[in-house]
C-alpha cells in the first residue's frame, strides 16, 4: 500500500511537474510574442516625424532663398558646403564614420550617381529658378514632382505600380488633390511674375530629379547619414568648379550668409536626412501593403508650400484666404487617403 501511494504521489508529482513545464514554456511563449511584437512594431517604417522635419525645415527655403538674391549656382555652392560641414558634425557626435566601411566601390558609385540627380542638378536649377522668378512660382513648378513621381513609377512598374493598379487607381485622386493645393497656394499670393520659358524649364526639371530620386532612393538600402553625405559632398565638388568657370563667386553680406548657413544647416543637412529616411521607409512600408510607393508621402511632402502658412504671421506677412483653403484642400487628401487605404486594407483580409 505504501509503496503503491508513493507511486500515486510520484506520478501526481511528475503531472504537477510537467504541468508547470508546459504552464512555464506557454508564459515564456507569450512573451516571446510580445516580444517579437514589440520589435516588429518598432521596426514598423513610421515615418510621420521625419515628414514633420521635412515641412518644418524645407518650408523656409524659398523665402530665405529669395531674400539672398544669389545665382542659382552660387547658393547651390554655400548651402551644400555647409551643409557637409554640418553633416560631418552631426556624424562625428553619433560616431557613425564606421558605417562607411559597410560599403564597396560600386555602392559608393550608385550613391554617387543618385547626387548626381539631387540634389547637384535639382538645386543648381531650383535655385536659379527663385533668382530669377522668385519663391512663388519656383514651388508651383517644384512641388509637381509627385506627379513626376507617379508618372516615373507608372513607366518604370507598368501595372505593378500603385498608380495603374485598378484597386489602387483611387490614390491618384489624394495625390493630385495635394499638389492643386500647391497651385491655389501661390496663386492666391499673386505674385506670379511675366512666365519665362527657361523658369519653367528649370523648375520642372527640379520636380523631374526629386521625383526620380525619391523613386530610386526607395529602392536602395544605405545607411541614411551614409547617403545624405555623399550626395551632399558630391553636389558640392561638382559646383565648385562650375561657379570658379563662371566667375561668379563672390562673398554675401552677413545677413544673407546667415541665411545660407539656416538653409544649408537645418534645409540640406537635416532636411535632406530626413527627406532620404522617410522615402526609403515609406517604401517599405508602401512593399508590406504589396505596394510600389506610399501616396501619403507624396501627399504629405506637397503641405511643404503651406507650411510657409505657419511661418508667415512671424515674418509680419498677412495670411490670405487662398493659404488657408490650400491647407484644407492638403486635410482633405489626407482624410480621402485615410478612407481609401483603410478599404483597401478591410478589402485585402
Amino acid at each position: 500500500m505504501v509503496i503503491k501511494e508513493d507511486k500515486r504521489r510520484c506520478c501526481w508529482e511528475l503531472n504537477d511537474f510537467l504541468g508547470q513545464i508546459k504552464l512555464n514554456n506557454k508564459i515564456l511563449i507569450q512573451k516571446r510574442c510580445k516580444v517579437n511584437t514589440k520589435k516588429s512594431s518598432s521596426k514598423e517604417p513610421g515615418y510621420a516625424w521625419l515628414l514633420i522635419v521635412v515641412i518644418v525645415t524645407w518650408g523656409i527655403v524659398p523665402g530665405l532663398a529669395q531674400l539672398g538674391n544669389l545665382d542659382g549656382d552660387i547658393t547651390t555652392f554655400y548651402v551644400n558646403w555647409i551643409a557637409v560641414i554640418a553633416i560631418t558634425i552631426l556624424i562625428t557626435i553619433q560616431g557613425g564614420w564606421s558605417k562607411f566601411r559597410k560599403y564597396d566601390w560600386k555602392d559608393y558609385l550608385k550613391m554617387i550617381g543618385l547626387g548626381l540627380i539631387w540634389p547637384f542638378i535639382y538645386s543648381v536649377t531650383y535655385f536659379q529658378s527663385i533668382k530669377l522668378i522668385g519663391a512663388a512660382f519656383t514651388t508651383i513648378l517644384n512641388y509637381t514632382w509627385p506627379i513626376f513621381f507617379m508618372v516615373i513609377s507608372a513607366v518604370l512598374l507598368g501595372r505593378k505600380s500603385v498608380y495603374l493598379n485598378r484597386k489602387s487607381f483611387k490614390f491618384i485622386l489624394p495625390v493630385l488633390l495635394a499638389v492643386v493645393s500647391v497651385v491655389v497656394y501661390v496663386v492666391g499670393t499673386k505674385s506670379t511674375d511675366a512666365v519665362h520659358n527657361l523658369v519653367i524649364t528649370y523648375g520642372l526639371i527640379a520636380a523631374f530629379t526629386q521625383a526620380l530620386f525619391c523613386y530610386l532612393t526607395g529602392n536602395v538600402n544605405y545607411d541614411d547619414w551614409v547617403l545624405t553625405f555623399v550626395i551632399e559632398v558630391v553636389t558640392a565638388v561638382l559646383v565648385t568648379p562650375l561657379v570658379l568657370a563662371r566667375s561668379s563667386l563672390i562673398l554675401p553680406d552677413l545677413k544673407v550668409i546667415w541665411y545660407l548657413i539656416i538653409v544649408g544647416a537645418i534645409s540640406n543637412g537635416v532636411g535632406f536626412w530626413a527627406f532620404v529616411k522617410g522615402t526609403r521607409l515609406s517604401t517599405i512600408n508602401a512593399n508590406k501593403h504589396g505596394k510600389s510607393s506610399d501616396p501619403l508621402w507624396l501627399i504629405g511632402t506637397s503641405a511643404i508650400p503651406t507650411s510657409q502658412i505657419i511661418l508667415l504671421p512671424l515674418m509680419k506677412i498677412p495670411v490670405n484666404a487662398s493659404m488657408i483653403f490650400s491647407l484644407v484642400l492638403i486635410g482633405l487628401s489626407l482624410v480621402l487617403y485615410k478612407i481609401f487605404n483603410n478599404n483597401d486594407r478591410k478589402e485585402s483580409v
